[in-house]
């Protein structure tokens, strides 16, 4: 009989394989979705796609535990950005990411690094930025901060 280690592995070996068919289809198209988990040990890269959290006005969020990068691409959500742990967001030049939404969000940090290059945050709502380990996180943006 299969140990539990073995079916960890196998669980993550299928988490790994769906977020590389996402990557595929980031690439080159823009792609909507209700939310978003990135798995440890795993990379989302949009690349100069555009990826909507933001579907039919739900909340979009971002859970991220692995790494997630963007060249030129455009990440827009309407939900919570929270990165855990080892979770790292790293967005090249010209990238955007866009909070917009009328009713209050957060940014939160869990001891990591993430490197904004364009930081938008528009609509009537608050948006909080936070961290849960303050010792070890940085927030980096390096092109533009808009909050309207």
């Amino acid at each position: 009989m299969p140990s539990s280690r073995f079916f960890q592995n196998l669980v993550q070996r299928i988490q790994q394989t769906a977020l590389v068919l996402a990557v595929v289809f980031l690439t080159s198209l823009a792609a909507w979705a209700g939310g978003i988990v990135v798995p440890e040990n795993s990379r989302l890269d949009i690349n100069s796609g555009t990826l909507n959290l933001e579907l039919d006005g739900n909340s979009g969020d971002v859970e991220n535990h692995g790494i997630i990068t963007t060249t030129t691409g455009t990440i827009r959500l309407n939900g919570n950005w929270t990165s855990v742990g080892p979770g790292t967001y790293s967005g090249g030049t010209d990238s955007v990411v866009q909070f917009t939404s009328t009713a209050s969000k957060a940014y939160t940090l869990g001891g990591s690094q993430d490197t904004f290059y364009h930081f938008q945050h528009t609509g009537s709502s608050t948006l909080t930025l936070g961290t849960t380990d303050p010792a070890n996180t940085t927030v980096a943006i390096q092109g533009t901060f808009l909050n309207s």
